[in-house]
């Protein structure tokens, strides 16, 4: 297996940032840009007509080349297809050092979407998801998931979490959901993040009423310019701690939802670039909206959950926990049951021991 090493990744990286910046720097002084350049040339001559105008025909597509450069310091990154855009512009994986510290590997997953700063722009536009494609397709992503916000003039980008987002899933289902905005704060508060806000919608031409959710981004989990790339190790290791930290809570979010437990965790009280995240909770019933519980199902998602655990403390010899994790295991439905769990821990599903019963120890 190839390896590379921790600290020649590190100068490599290096010589690219002062390489890229002083490229940026002659770009702009000294010509055009290459964008600029290429739209200049007689399009009937070129050709690549059709892909190179996607180059600056799709919004952002530039920044996008800097986002990655930045966030390749701390985390492998592969980028979505220009022509199959849903949202997600880089797929990646945080670095994370080998215990020798003689090569780095991949760690944990996380998407990435990039809204970029236009010269138009005065203030971060909202991002919307108002399709049934669009919705269906962000409560179906099994990673976590942050947006970034690239400012290419300052060259710095600032990425923030989504996880409050579970929120309006939770409530409604997902297939009652008709608008999320993903809100950017338009001033420089830090306040902390509450839960989404929900607002009626006119939907369709009967006027029926809709369900939109906004979404506060809150203020920046991370800001990093490309300066820093090379100056600042420390703000780069915290990075790699922050994000972590919101991917582990995060993959918690996406276990809840596929066990359908009305219960997730989001990012509440927080600075930025400070790995200390206190993380908010909500366990919703029916006074919160929900409308779509069912305690045999939610028990029946836990079997397999309870039973270890009811093993667990049979094997300590736990008699007062291993009979309180029973009242609940007694609870599970009959097509649920597993044989050998059955034949020889009946107790665990509420029934009375058959000594004569041939015991199965096979799943």
């Amino acid at each position: 297996m190839n390896t590379f090493s921790l600290s020649n990744l590190f100068t490599f990286t290096k010589l690219l940032s002062v390489s890229i910046r002083k490229m940026i720097i002659k770009s702009k002084i000294d010509k055009p840009s290459i964008f600029d350049r290429i739209k200049k040339v007689d399009i009937s001559k070129r050709k690549l007509k059709n892909k190179m105008s996607l180059l600056w025909s799709k919004n952002g597509f530039r920044g996008e080349y800097l986002a990655k450069f930045i966030v390749s310091r701390f985390a492998f990154i592969s980028e979505s297809n220009v022509s199959e855009d849903y949202g997600i512009d880089f797929y990646c994986g945080l670095i994370k050092a080998a215990l020798n510290k003689d090569y780095v590997h991949y760690d944990k997953p996380f998407l990435l979407q990039i809204k970029t700063k236009t010269k138009q722009e005065s203030e971060k536009n909202d991002i919307v998801y108002d399709t049934i494609e669009k919705i269906e397709t962000l409560y179906n992503l099994n990673l976590p998931f942050f947006i970034g916000y690239l400012d290419n003039e300052n060259q710095k980008l600032e990425i923030f979490s989504t996880s409050s987002m579970w929120h309006a899933f939770l409530i409604k289902g997902y297939l009652n959901v008709h608008k999320i905005v993903f809100k950017f704060r338009k001033n420089n508060s830090i306040d902390n993040i509450l839960t989404p806000t929900y607002k009626q919608m006119t939907l369709g031409e009967h006027k029926c009423g809709g369900h939109k959710y906004i979404v506060d981004l809150g203020h920046p989990l991370i800001s990093i310019d490309i300066n820093e790339l090379d100056k600042n190790e420390n703000k780069i290791e915290n990075i790699r701690i922050i994000l972590s930290k919101c991917i582990d809570k995060e993959f918690d979010n996406i276990t809840n939802k596929k066990l359908e437990l009305y219960y997730y965790r989001w990012v509440h009280k927080y600075e930025t670039n400070n790995p200390n995240i206190e993380f908010g909770y909500n366990f919703l019933e029916k006074d919160d909206g929900v409308t779509d519980f069912d305690q045999q199902r939610a028990i029946d998602n836990l079997h397999h959950y309870l039973i270890s655990l009811a093993i667990v403390f049979n094997e300590n010899n736990d008699n007062e926990n291993y009979k309180k994790v029973c009242g609940l295991t007694k609870l599970i439905s009959k097509t649920n049951r597993l044989e050998n769990i059955t034949n020889k821990f009946p107790e665990i599903y509420g029934l009375k021991k058959q000594s004569n019963k041939k015991q199965n120890n096979c799943l």
